[in-house]
């Protein structure tokens, strides 16, 4: 039975840029559970992906691979 009060759930999620040759993955297999009233910190030294990690959260930037859920439901069809 999966947990319902995980907000938002990443599954082998891999991160970067798209250009019409190359494909610049930031980084690779992110599999996180974001618990209802959970405070997550994401913090790095400049250029690990945060900003990138974030874009493709919220659906502004297009995936490399893998899934974000949103309260159980696909990112995708939201």
């Amino acid at each position: 039975m999966p947990n319902s009060n995980i907000i938002i759930a990443t599954h082998n999620l891999h991160i970067g840029y798209r250009s019409k040759k190359v494909e610049t993955r930031i980084a690779s297999n992110i599999s996180i559970e974001i618990g209802e009233g959970e405070l997550v910190a994401l913090v790095g030294v400049n250029g690990v992906g945060k900003s990138t990690l974030l874009r493709s959260l919220s659906g502004v930037q297009e995936l490399l691979k893998g899934d974000i859920l949103i309260k159980g439901k696909p990112l995708k069809s939201l």
